[in-house]
Formats: C-alpha cells, structure tokens, sequence
C-alpha cells in the first residue's frame, strides 16, 4: 500500500489523514494495531472501506496472528471463516456457534447466510 503512495514511505499524511480513502485509513490502523502484538483484538465492520481485494488481504493477515479476535461484521463473506460466530436479531441471540453448526441448527442464519449469497452471485 505504502508504494502506491507518491512519495512512498516519505509522503506525508494529513491531519487525520484526510488525503487518505477510507480503505487506506482502515489498513492503515488495522497494521498498526498488529504490530504491537495484542492478545486480543476488538474490530468494527473492519473492511466496510475496503475494495475486495483489500479485504481478501487482510482477513489473510488477521487470520494468521496468533490471537483472538472479536468482530461485528454485516459481511457474510467475513464471519464464515471465523471459529465461532454470534448471531443477533432484533437484540436476541439466535445462535452461537461455528459456521457450519448455526447452517444446520439456527434457522436464521441459513436463511440470511444463503440470502446474501445469492445476492453476491449475482452481482
């Protein structure tokens, strides 16, 4: 990422990092989050900024730390990798469980889980 930059490692970024797209900002704070090695990570819709590509690569990196990782996501594509996944709707748990499991015993999940994949297939 830092290559695509003008002046590479040497540009400089704005307050805030204005001169920054959103998915830039969110690499950028989510590298420097593993850097320093945490035990337990706490993300937020972490690749909504993100292009697919850019998403793919850092699911690639979080999945290959060694600790744990708590995200809320509306991203199917990203919470079926995870090793357990919490389901809410309207504020109620509906299941809590890996991915394969809440397919065959939580109803709302397949539903939506299947949904969102024929709308990402037709795409």
């Amino acid at each position: 990422m830092v290559n695509s930059f003008p002046l590479g490692l040497d540009t400089i970024i704005s307050e805030n990092g204005n001169n920054l797209s959103g998915g830039q900002r969110q690499k950028i704070s989510l590298i420097r989050t593993l850097i320093s090695k945490p035990s337990i990570i706490f993300l937020d819709e972490p690749t909504s900024s993100m292009d697919v590509l850019s998403e793919k690569q850092m699911m690639e990196l979080i999945f290959k730390i060694n600790c744990t990782v708590v995200v809320v996501s509306h991203r199917i594509s990203l919470v079926d990798k995870f090793d357990k996944i919490l389901i809410v709707k309207n504020g109620k748990i509906e299941g809590f469980d890996s991915h394969s499991r809440l397919i065959k015993n939580c109803p709302y999940y397949n539903s939506l889980y299947y949904k969102i994949k024929e709308l990402e297939n037709e795409k």
